[in-house]
């Protein structure tokens, strides 16, 4: 069987539009529980309880590509939401050394 090769513009099309799709999800999100302030007051765990909650929806027999992919972009918004979050402690965690330091 001869599969035609995909044009690099097309991944680039098709990586582009998930990143938009990522990039929505994540604004839907921050509507939806209230942006950093929310965030703010998780912990590590509770990230990973929600990434792993939303991880078991994206299971379903038989396979379906369409919630499949809803999932998927539901965790990765959420993954970057992790990351937002652990890099605001770390610059708080800098600035509060930084100030105790200073006394």
């Amino acid at each position: 069987m001869n599969i035609p090769p995909i044009e690099d513009e097309t991944i680039l099309t098709r990586t582009r539009d998930i990143w938009a799709d990522i990039r929505r999800e994540r604004k839907r999100q921050d509507a939806e529980y209230g942006g950093p302030d929310h965030d703010d007051r998780q912990s590590f765990a509770d990230w990973m309880v929600r990434i792993v909650k939303q991880l078991g929806k994206a299971f379903v027999d038989p396979f379906d590509a369409a919630t499949y992919r809803q999932q998927m972009v539901r965790i990765a918004a959420l993954a970057v939401a992790a990351i937002e979050w652990c890099d605001r402690r770390e610059v708080r965690d800098l600035t509060v050394a930084t100030t105790e330091g200073d006394e």
